[in-house]
């Protein structure tokens, strides 16, 4: 079975900009507001800027809105 860590760069992050739709986020209707999954997601955008991406949060844009 191939090892696909070996390809992963982990620079590619390094001066990107992410955007986080948190209105999207802090919907319940959407996301459950299942406290684990949100202290994942939280630890993720740590993960996210220590390998080097400036995360814009909130980045609430029209595209991510889901009938709100």
């Amino acid at each position: 079975m191939p090892d696909y860590t070996k390809a992963l760069n982990k620079n590619a992050l390094k001066g990107k900009r992410i955007g986080v739709p948190r209105i999207v986020f802090l919907n319940d209707s959407i996301t459950g507001n299942d406290p684990f999954i949100n202290i994942a997601f939280e630890k993720a955008l740590d993960v996210i800027k220590g390998l080097g991406a400036t995360v814009v949060d909130p980045a609430n844009l029209p595209s991510a809105e889901v009938d709100l």
